[in-house]
């Protein structure tokens, strides 16, 4: 459990630093600090009990739809959840914990879930949904050709539906990276080392299955690399409660099998 929350903290603490020295409002910390306990709660939690995995993937896929007749509209665009003051973006809410629960998932049942993920991406036109799909279908479908095809028709389709987006980018959302090096270089070598840091845990040190470890390193993968390609969202270490509570999420059900197993 140390090592998940250290892969949870680390990038959220090297975030909040930068935004700290970049002149962030306040109240962003604090969000950023709530965030970040909720999700450290939820973790700690999650050692503890199990969280039965189809109703919580049916939850999670309404989640992600759930814009789409409650959200706000930005630009045309309905990919946010409003909760009072707080807007949370769906696919980094829900995508990770998908892909956790997708890498579990027996055959019988994976195809459905992933359809309504990838439709829910193209309605939302959300390339950081449609991208970190093709990075957790690399991952799991190996070296099947079918997987391999499907992949890439998914990435090239995220790939298009980012360099279309026209939305402007929010300082310490967006756009962390050539901000941060803007200013201060040195931050920007920080906030990558505590992402890279930050995957390696999962990969290597929060004990859980392979496949599932794999799968959620690639849909995070695929969240951080198209924040790089346009103007979206920069996951944990640029300010939003999303992917904060979405890591911790998919870290609290991480090796946990529906019967309440614990993790391998």
């Amino acid at each position: 459990m140390i090592a998940r929350l250290a892969a949870l903290a680390l990038p959220v603490f090297a975030g909040i630093a930068w935004m700290l020295l970049a002149g962030a409002a306040t109240s962003q910390i604090a969000l950023q600090l709530v965030a970040l306990a909720i999700g450290c709660a939820l973790i700690v939690v999650g050692a503890r009990l199990a969280f039965p995995a189809k109703p919580l993937g049916v939850a999670l896929v309404v989640l992600l739809y759930l814009p789409l007749a409650l959200g706000p509209e930005v630009g045309g665009e309905q990919r946010w959840l409003a909760l009072g003051p707080v807007t949370l973006t769906s696919g980094l809410l829900c995508v990770p914990a998908l892909s956790v629960l997708l890498a579990r998932a027996r055959r019988s049942w994976f195809v459905g879930p992933l359809a309504l993920i990838f439709v829910a991406s193209l309605v939302q036109s959300d390339p950081s949904i449609t991208i970190a799909l093709a990075m957790v279908i690399f991952v799991l479908g190996g070296i099947n050709l079918v997987a391999i095809a499907g992949g890439l028709l998914i990435l090239a389709i995220g790939a298009y539906l980012a360099l279309r987006d026209t939305l402007e980018p929010v300082r310490f959302v967006e756009g962390v990276f050539p901000d941060a090096f803007a200013q201060m270089p040195l931050m920007t070598w920080v906030l990558i080392a505590a992402l890279v840091i930050s995957l390696g845990l999962l990969l290597w040190r929060a004990g859980a299955p392979a496949k599932e470890k794999a799968a959620l390193v690639a849909s995070m993968t695929g969240l951080i690399g198209v924040s790089l390609i346009g103007p979206f969202p920069t996951p944990l270490v640029g300010y939003g409660a999303a992917s904060i509570l979405g890591l911790s999420l998919a870290l609290a059900i991480l090796g946990r099998d529906p019967e309440g197993g614990h993790p391998a």
